[in-house]
């Protein structure tokens, strides 16, 4: 008698501890699948930014914002201020592509590849949920900064779509300027 309530005792509790762990996985699997999702995303933008294009725009918009620079006082007009700020205002983001690019891939190629890992060992039951929590804490700050610098990126890319849009407009401007400085 004694022998089948303990036995009865110890397959329920397995069963309760089993139950319970199955839960703390499956929520662990969701948070983790989250957080791929996110980085896949930010992935896919990343990926969509032609590195070359950029930092040929960059290149371009220095030559011309010396330009401007320099002339400032004679090209500023009321027509003509607006599209100098937008175009003022795609430095920022070229210049963050061309010197962040490659470090924020690498970062989040990097952090899909631990985050599967870890998706992996949750799923292998080879960690437990304590286990999980530390690893998870910790990998999940490093995806939040690849996720800002992700989302940099993605500023970056908008920005190129807005100097393709600017750029002649700044360029003809500029010499229409050199032109009238010929003439003079």
């Amino acid at each position: 008698m004694n022998k089948s309530i303990v036995l009865y005792t110890t397959i329920l509790i397995t069963i309760v501890l089993s139950g319970c762990t199955n839960k703390e996985k499956i929520s662990n699997l969701k948070k983790l699948d989250s957080v791929i999702n996110q980085l896949d995303s930010v992935s896919d933008i990343v990926n969509s930014i032609d590195k070359k294009k950029a930092a040929e725009y960059y290149e371009i918009y220095n030559e011309n914002s010396v330009y401007l620079k320099e002339n400032i006082d004679e090209i500023k007009t009321d027509c003509t201020f607006q599209y100098i700020c937008i175009f003022e205002s795609v430095r920022k983001p070229l210049k963050i592509t061309n010197n962040e690019y490659d470090n924020t891939h690498k970062a989040i190629d990097e952090c899909l590849k631990q985050m599967e890992t870890l998706k992996s060992d949750v799923k292998n039951n080879y960690i437990n949920n304590s286990d999980f929590n530390k690893f998870y804490a910790v990998e999940n700050e490093y995806n939040s900064l690849a996720y800002k610098n992700g989302m940099k990126l993605l500023i970056a890319r908008n920005a190129m779509t807005k100097f393709d849009t600017i750029y002649p407009i700044i360029h003809k401007i500029i010499e229409s300027h050199k032109k009238s400085k010929q003439k003079k």
